[in-house]
């Protein structure tokens, strides 16, 4: 009696091969939307990035404040007028009694004007605008809000907005910008950043 040979038939390599199948799609799909997710997470650490370039920019020029108030979407920080202002590296001004900030809607860029005084009154000297750009990676993104909130002292309304006679103040921008979903479609996002003022000349 011939001995039987030992072998796969057929139908056990089709299923194998079924098999090897489904599990390689599965994991390629699961591949393919791993590499989706952290392309989204890094698009949204380097706009949080630039948004802190964009803090640190305007931080240096209200830490030298003496006050800080925000009234419809404006910030104002006020400067020691008793010495007819203070001086900021401005490159065209030298002494700065008001700075006013606020988000430009159409430009979406953090607008600077700084005011000194001339004949007795406060005269816009010089603006500056802060967007985050570089030369090379310039922010992918809209600026939507740059808000500072006192964090200690009194707090009070005056002229339809905030005033406050705290030392620090929490400084904080927001931008959106858009992402492609899992299913394919261009989305907006919004990131956040901010970091903590201490008006050094704080009255």
């Amino acid at each position: 009696m011939p001995k039987a040979r030992k072998g796969y038939t057929f139908v056990e390599l089709m299923a194998t091969t079924t098999i090897v199948a489904i599990v390689a799609a599965s994991v390629g799909v699961l591949f393919v939307k791993l590499l989706g997710i952290q392309e989204r997470e890094r698009e949204d650490a380097y706009v949080r990035e630039k948004l802190s370039d964009v803090c640190a920019a305007f931080a240096d020029f209200m830490s030298i404040g003496s006050s800080f108030s925000a009234s419809g979407g404006v910030s104002s920080v006020a400067y020691r007028w008793e010495t007819g202002g203070v001086s900021l590296e401005t490159g065209l001004v030298t002494r700065v009694a008001r700075l006013e900030s606020f988000v430009h809607p159409t430009n979406h860029t953090v607008n600077i004007d700084i005011e000194g005084f001339e004949g007795g009154e406060l005269v816009r000297k010089v603006s500056r605008v802060a967007n985050g750009n570089a030369a090379l990676l310039p922010l992918a993104g809209d600026l939507t809000r740059c808000t500072i909130v006192p964090l200690n002292g009194s707090i009070w309304e005056e002229d339809g907005g905030q005033t406050s006679d705290a030392a620090l103040g929490y400084l904080e921008v927001e931008a959106r910008y858009r992402v492609k979903g899992e299913d394919g479609e261009y989305e907006w996002k919004t990131a956040t950043a901010g970091r903590v003022v201490r008006l050094w000349n704080w009255k």
